[in-house]
């Protein structure tokens, strides 16, 4: 029999078994980190007009502060089933880092983080990837680079042959990915994160929580055979080990004598490893004792398979550290702690034990724990049962408080505890912004008011139009088509720059009095910007903009002559009042000259030439 290691010994005996009423404790928190950032998806309520089911809300902390804090990232539907997160790269702009989001059902979401031009800055994009096999039971995940390894179980023989057909001719049962226009504007523009629950791209669900339609579907002789139509049971559920690598998922071949026993974790490879595979930890029982088993690549495309010294049964979790592959395991007698391991062949050593256990469970039964690479060492993140959710909902509801026991402590790879369990704050609320689209509704129109205010007490004769023969105000519907125009072409520019349709750069428009955040209603803000650029240019250079040369209009002042510089350019700074106050966009009708409020205090009109009827005709033949 081997023998255990001292260090885990003493950490086994020091303590009695715990005392009746203890937390039961599992390793289930879903928490991911990278070495850089820290991940979190809490249970959450379904977002606001959506049909009732789970949901959960990514949570996000900078695992470099000394002292890290949650903030929201966005809100998804969906019962999860695995977060993972491959090393973070570099740092500094142009850089990106993901997580991986697995589903229930099949759904898998990407999340990109970019770091902004500001200390503490991030910006953050979501969007789905092809599916997994809908009747896939994921056992657990593992992320390198570009690809996602999942590891599950599945007793459907239809999806069996369907995986086996795919990895035969190079197709699989789901969608390849399409060109993410969201996060290429992310790396571009700097669009930031959203601060609510804006972000509805979905891990579908039935009202009862049972998946819907996968997000994409695969065509339609590959949804047969991965069992969309009827299952097939095998005999036993078969283990399966696939890929996602190119925007395809593949089926990489696992021992046919697989009896490694139960999947505890899946661990991504080194960076700097010659074979990209995953290794599998698993526990199964040799001679009467538990013993942990680790399945790594070898060379030639095979597996070996290497047994561990026994350690008592209990919660497990796998991660890579430095390129070094760390086991983490709960301590059997004393469910409140783990105990850090190095894995060195055969063999464990040990780096240290850490006490999980909450100052004040108050009234909870359960509690889970997560660890992490995070700041060169092993993190680990543990929390009551329902721990998590009170944080999400804290952050949605910014309300004040002691925030919930949700704690990490670090072990690095020397053994040493470099910070004591603690709990993790709350990133606290920027200032107003969660009434960005209120206080920009409001500056609009008490700015307006005063610059009509402004203009009521002129002169009213040197507000008149003068218009010479020739040309008259362009009537409203010419006014409307060229407005509607020139807000088409920024609207194209920017729906196609940021993969939004109309319909949500309508719903993003600022000033609807929502209490929209800034980060909402930038797409709308940037549609008004750029319209007013380019409208204003044009109009400098050509006297017209694109939309008034369509309906035959012109910019002229009250004389009817071509305005000035100075006047255009007051006109076109003064445009977003109109866009944003819209209710003033009521002026062209009351008012004699058709004007808008910018027409009104640059003294321009939109005027369109008009036949002058005593003008005797001229003889075409002439000509």
């Amino acid at each position: 029999m081997c023998r255990l290691p001292l260090a885990w010994l003493l950490g086994v005996v020091a303590v009695v078994a715990a005392p009746a009423g203890a937390l039961t404790w599992s390793a289930d928190l879903p928490a991911a980190g990278d070495g850089r950032h820290l991940w979190l998806a809490a249970p959450a309520a379904a977002l606001p007009g959506d049909d009732a089911g789970p949901a959960v809300e990514l949570l996000h902390a900078d695992g470099r502060d000394d002292d890290p804090a949650w903030e929201p990232v966005t809100r998804l539907r969906g019962r999860l089933a695995a977060l993972v997160a491959p090393a973070a790269g570099p740092g500094g702009p142009n850089t990106t880092d993901r997580l991986w989001m697995v589903f229930d059902g099949g759904a898998v979401v990407r999340v990109s983080l970019t770091p902004g031009a500001l200390e503490d800055q991030w910006f953050f994009s979501t969007r789905p990837v092809a599916n997994l096999p809908a009747s896939l039971e994921v056992l657990d995940a593992a992320a390198a680079g570009d690809a996602l390894w999942v590891v599950g179980r599945t007793a459907d023989a239809s999806v069996l042959a369907g995986l086996d057909a795919g990895a035969a001719t190079g197709e699989t049962g789901a969608a390849t990915d399409t060109v993410d226009n969201a996060e290429l504007l992310n790396l571009v523009l700097r669009l930031p994160r959203p601060l609510g629950t804006a972000d509805k791209q979905p891990a579908p669900t039935e009202p009862d929580g049972e998946p819907q339609e996968p997000l994409q579907q695969p065509a339609a002789e590959p949804a047969a055979a991965l069992g969309v139509g009827g299952s097939v049971a095998t005999a036993r559920p078969t283990e399966v080990l696939l890929v996602y690598r190119g925007g395809r998922w593949q089926r990489v071949p696992l021992p046919a004598d697989d009896d490694a026993g139960l999947v505890a974790a899946l661990v991504p490879p080194a960076a700097d490893a010659a074979d990209a595979r995953p290794t599998r930890i698993g526990q199964k029982r040799v001679g009467g004792e538990t013993a942990i088993v680790t399945t790594t690549p070898a060379p030639g495309g095979g597996w070996e398979r290497h047994e561990l010294e026994p350690v008592a049964a209990g919660p497990l979790r796998g991660l890579r550290v430095d390129g070094q592959l760390v086991v983490v395991r709960q301590v059997a007698l004393t469910p409140g702690a783990v105990q850090a391991a190095v894995v060195r062949g055969t063999s464990l050593a040990p780096l240290g034990t850490m006490s999980i256990e909450p100052p004040d469970p108050g009234d909870e039964t359960a509690a889970a724990w997560a660890a992490v690479p995070l700041a060169g060492g092993v993190g680990v993140v543990s929390a009551p049962a329902r721990a998590a959710s009170r944080v999400a909902d804290r952050l949605a509801n910014r309300t004040d408080g002691e925030p919930p026991a949700l704690a990490l402590g670090v072990i690095d790879l020397r053994g040493r505890v470099v910070r004591e369990p603690a709990a993790l704050g709350i990133e606290p609320a920027r200032p107003f912004a969660d009434a960005a689209d209120y206080l920009l509704m409001l500056t609009a129109v008490i700015g307006a008011t005063l610059l009509l205010f402004s203009f009521w007490r002129r002169d009213p004769r040197s507000v008149q139009p003068r218009l010479p023969e020739g040309r008259e105000v362009a009537d409203l519907w010419r006014r409307a088509a060229g407005g509607v125009f020139d807000l088409a072409i920024s609207g194209a520019l920017v729906g196609s720059a940021m993969g939004l349709s109309a319909q949500d750069l309508v719903s993003r428009w600022p000033g609807r009095g929502r209490g929209d955040t800034l980060e909402f209603i930038l797409p709308g803000l940037m549609l008004i910007g750029l319209t007013v650029l380019h409208t204003t240019v044009t109009e400098l250079v050509t006297g017209r903009s694109a939309g008034k040369a369509l309906v035959g209009t012109r910019l002229t002042d009250l004389d009817g002559a071509p305005p000035t510089a100075g006047r255009v350019l007051l006109r076109g700074m003064l445009k977003p009042f109109d866009l944003i106050a819209y209710l003033l966009l009521v002026l062209p009708v009351i008012n004699p000259g058709r004007q808008r409020l910018a027409d009104l205090i640059a003294g321009t009109l939109v005027v369109r030439p008009v036949a002058d009827p005593d003008a005797p005709k001229k003889d075409r033949s002439d000509g």
